[in-house]
């Protein structure tokens, strides 16, 4: 067989495996099923509707507009067309270091493993659900927070704004209900001198 007739009967196989692997542009999202499903457009004028898009366990993200998909022809057939990935240039953060892991969305909302520190930004508000919430740290700084629900602190509080509550605040010694009961019962021992009292007959 010359090189030739080699070539036109490779041409086939060819032709399939230069389409085994994708880019394309993302259009429809439909993340309401058990699998996401998108539609993409490969070629000009060629989209292609309800193609899976494969997302790893444990997590899923919906891309926005804009976004662009890597897709695989599985077994180099492209009637079985999947998404491999989604990605989306314009919001993805920049300047991470080796080893950093980001987790980001296209509001400027991330959580950023960066290097020696877990950074979280939230654009609006931060919301933490659970029946108990711990923290353990040498010092924990509170700017304007608010908590529903027990918040156990192992370690100092700084706060760098005030601190309200809609329920009794206590420590070792008792609450500041407690305080406050004593303050407004307490009295003082009025001494035979004019003009002076010693200390309250209660202690807060």
């Amino acid at each position: 067989m010359n090189m030739d007739a080699l070539r036109k009967a490779l041409l086939p196989i060819r032709s399939r495996l230069a389409t085994v692997l994708l880019r394309a542009a993302g259009h429809l999202v439909d993340a309401s099923g058990p699998i996401q499903r998108v539609q993409v457009e490969a070629y000009k004028g060629e989209v292609r509707d309800r193609v899976e898009h494969v997302e790893g366990y444990g997590r899923t993200a919906v891309p926005p507009d804009g976004w662009e998909g890597i897709l695989g022809a599985l077994g180099a057939n492209r009637d079985h067309t999947v998404c491999l990935a989604a990605v989306h240039r314009a919001s993805r953060p920049q300047g991470a270091a080796k080893g950093d892991n980001v987790i980001y969305d296209v509001r400027g909302n991330l959580i950023w493993l960066k290097g020696d520190k877990l950074y979280i930004k939230a654009v609006n508000a931060l919301v933490a659900e659970a029946p108990t919430c711990t923290i353990t740290s040498t010092t924990t700084h509170i700017g304007d927070a608010t908590i529903n629900g027990a918040l156990t602190v192992n370690g100092p509080i700084h706060s760098t704004g005030n601190i309200t509550s809609d329920a009794d605040i206590a420590d070792a010694t008792g609450s500041m209900g407690d305080m406050r009961d004593v303050h407004n019962i307490h009295d003082h021992y009025v001494p035979t001198a004019p003009g002076t009292s010693n200390a309250s007959n209660q202690q807060m």
